[in-house]
């Protein structure tokens, strides 16, 4: 596939990928992609990144969203889940599934491996990026007094 082709040749490249900053991850993958530009990709060729880079939430619509990196979705997923999905639900958005595994933005440095967890699955798990799974998009959000 065109995502396992730009992430193979990406591959020896992928290296200090953060495990708590998925906006750091993002904004690693967009210097790496036009630091490397002779390999003709842009965000599009990495599906998850994409959707999330894309992702629009009218009350959030000058936010930029991104895929979170492992430690920020165990918080999301596992640890906080009951208040988040809580949230979620009162506030008519939909909310994280229990019985599918949610891609991180981390991988597994010099690979083609990347980060996941599940609601039922205490901490995180790795698979090939190959394999289908979700993404869960977020933003940072800064309150003030």
């Amino acid at each position: 596939t065109g995502l396992e082709k730009a992430t193979f040749e990406f591959r020896e490249y992928l290296t200090d990928y953060s495990e708590d900053d998925g906006f750091e991850n993002y904004l690693g993958l967009e210097a790496l992609i036009e630091a490397y530009s002779n390999f003709d990709y842009n965000i599009s060729d990495f599906p998850a990144f994409y959707y999330c880079y894309n992702y629009y939430v009218n009350s959030f619509d000058d936010e930029l969203w991104y895929v979170p990196a492992i430690d920020e979705l165990i918080s999301i997923v596992q640890t906080n889940y009951d208040v988040i999905n809580n949230t979620l639900k009162n506030n008519n958005y939909e909310e994280i599934l229990t019985n599918f595994g949610y891609w991180s933005s981390t991988m597994i440095d010099g690979t083609i491996t990347a980060y996941y967890c599940t609601k039922t699955t205490n901490g995180k798990q790795t698979n090939n990026v190959t394999t289908s799974k979700v993404v869960r998009a977020i933003t940072t959000i800064y309150l003030t007094d």
